[in-house]
C-alpha cells in the first residue's frame, strides 16, 4: 500500500433537515502500524485571516525556518479554487492577499472557504467566509 494523506469533509445534517459541513479534516493512511503523529507544538506559529468577514482578505503567517510552502483556497466541496502562494519562503513573517476570485478570474460566490497552508510539517486550515 502506498501513504497517502486525504483532507476529507464531514456531511452533517440538522434535525431541521439543513445540510451543513464541517471545516476540513485531515487523514494520513499508510502502510505501517506507526501511531499518529503528534498534534503540533502548542508555541507554533498560527495563521491568522483578517478581516473575517470580507470581500478579500489577507492570510498572515510565520515560518521558522526557509519552506517550500503553498497557500490555497478550497470551496466546501474540498475543490482547490485558488493558489494564492506557492514557493520558497525565508524564515520569518509572511503575508498573502486573496481577493475573492478563483485562478480562472471568476469572482466567487459569498460563503465560507477554506485556507490551508501546508509546508514541511507545516498543515494549517483557516475558514473564511466571503461577503460580497
Amino acid at each position: 500500500m502506498v501513504n497517502m494523506s486525504i483532507i476529507f469533509w464531514a456531511l452533517t445534517t440538522e434535525l431541521t433537515d439543513r445540510a451543513g459541513r464541517g471545516i476540513p479534516t485531515h487523514l494520513a493512511l499508510d502502510d505501517d502500524d506507526a501511531p499518529p503523529p503528534p498534534p503540533p507544538p502548542v508555541d507554533s506559529p498560527p495563521v491568522t485571516v483578517e478581516p473575517n468577514p470580507a470581500r478579500s482578505c489577507t492570510v498572515k503567517f510565520a515560518l521558522a525556518a526557509a519552506t517550500d510552502v503553498s497557500v490555497a483556497i478550497y470551496d466546501v466541496e474540498g475543490r482547490r479554487i485558488r493558489m494564492i502562494e506557492s514557493g520558497v519562503l525565508p524564515a520569518g513573517s509572511h503575508t498573502a492577499r486573496w481577493d475573492g476570485f478563483d485562478d480562472g478570474g471568476r469572482a466567487m460566490s459569498s460563503g465560507a472557504y477554506y485556507i490551508c497552508l501546508t509546508g514541511g510539517a507545516l498543515r494549517r486550515v483557516q475558514r473564511v467566509v466571503l461577503a460580497r
